[in-house]
């Protein structure tokens, strides 16, 4: 059964407000929430490989659970992913734990979970498998 619309962001809303009283931990329903939308993206149903690694549509799944990616300073992730093989694990932060000091944001990371990507470029096509989940 697939969910739309209100629907979907009432879930989401419930389970953002769940995770929040859970002191900055993502809880286990949120996290298999999101995993299934980047499970979607890792096997990508349509084709199996990508041109270029998907990370733009894999952070707007963070987003629309109200969750960044963040760097080890604790500020939003900014950066770019190289190599034919890597893996990379991101901490992550709910939106509204940002807070301002001397001018730059920063975020509260969450406590129990990661951003796990990993990428293999395929030496014929030069496309690339990935895989991604939160852990």
């Amino acid at each position: 059964m697939k969910l739309r619309g209100i629907q979907l962001e009432n879930i989401i809303t419930r389970v953002i407000k769940e995770s929040h009283e859970n002191s900055g931990r993502l809880l286990t329903k949120m996290r298999k929430e999101i995993n299934k939308y980047l499970y979607d993206i890792s096997t990508h149903s349509q084709e199996t490989y990508y041109d270029k690694i998907p990370l733009q549509d894999i952070f707007d799944v963070l987003m629309s659970h109200e969750i960044v990616p963040i760097q080890e300073d604790n500020t939003k992730w900014d950066g770019f992913l190289l190599g034919v093989d890597g893996r990379v694990n991101f901490d992550l932060a709910f939106k509204n734990s940002s807070y301002d000091e001397e001018g730059q944001e920063f975020y509260l990371p969450i406590k129990n979970s990661t951003l796990i990507l990993s990428w293999h470029k395929m030496p014929q096509s030069g496309r690339y498998e990935i895989n991604s989940y939160v852990s």
